[in-house]
């Protein structure tokens, strides 16, 4: 899998994601989106060791087309600070999704199953 491949599939997921979680970013039509941070920043922490000057500066060289504006660092962090519980839980779990690795997490899509029934419920004096 390439680097374009990967951060493609990293950026779908996360936007999936955040779609299911419901999480809107302040602004309508924001120049560097939440989806495009986290994926930045799952990217940083896989291949640079969790160097975000460095993932920055290769995002502005070879992925313009896919990000065609990358703020500077300080906006970056300080925006990563502010989404610091969506993107912990959400760098892990596509870490693991994509790993080769068994994973420890499953997402899981399901009606609940009921496993018994309540039969002593209408003679219960303190159900009613």
């Amino acid at each position: 899998m390439t680097y374009k491949d990967y951060i493609t599939t990293v950026y779908v997921i996360v936007d999936e994601v955040i779609k299911l979680i419901g999480h809107k970013h302040k602004t309508n039509k924001p120049k560097f989106s939440d989806n495009e941070l986290i994926t930045l920043l799952v990217f940083a922490s896989t291949f640079r060791k969790g160097e975000i000057k460095s993932t920055i500066k290769e995002f502005k060289e070879n992925y313009r087309d896919m990000f065609p504006y990358v703020p500077q660092l300080p906006a970056i962090v300080k925006r990563a600070r502010k989404l610091k519980k969506l993107t912990k839980p959400l760098i892990t779990i596509v870490k693991n999704l994509l790993s080769n690795k068994e994973s420890t997490i499953a997402i899981l899509d399901t009606k609940p199953i009921p496993i018994c029934e309540l039969t002593r419920m209408r003679r219960c004096k303190k159900a009613k």
